[in-house]
């Protein structure tokens, strides 16, 4: 089950983000429990927030697949601030409007 919670952008998360299921889900939470921190952080550098807890998860795990597939297909072997900024560009880029988004 889902707990609602607000991400105040100047403190970390306080609820655990879950997916339903059984200890697949358990497995999944752990994987990506690590990334949405970072996600957290880095949308509290924006000043930016998420409520839904369920959508920030779906994002991160968006964000760890797009740069698994960006990196496979690449020519070169990324290093870690690569891998890094394709993650806070991809989080930044699902929660701001490309409208509102400076160029």
């Amino acid at each position: 089950m889902f707990r609602h919670f607000h991400l105040d952008i100047h403190s970390r998360a306080t609820a655990p983000v879950s997916v339903p299921g059984g200890a697949e889900s358990d497995e999944t939470n752990r994987r990506l429990a690590p990334y949405i921190s970072m996600a957290i952080q880095i949308l509290s550098d924006h000043d930016l927030e998420v409520e839904d807890c369920e959508r920030l998860s779906l994002i991160v795990q968006a964000a760890l697949d797009g740069r698994a597939h960006f990196f496979f297909a690449a020519l070169h072997e990324p290093d870690p601030e690569e891998l890094d900024q394709f993650f806070a560009d991809f989080i930044v880029r699902c929660i701001v409007p490309s409208r509102a988004r400076c160029v």
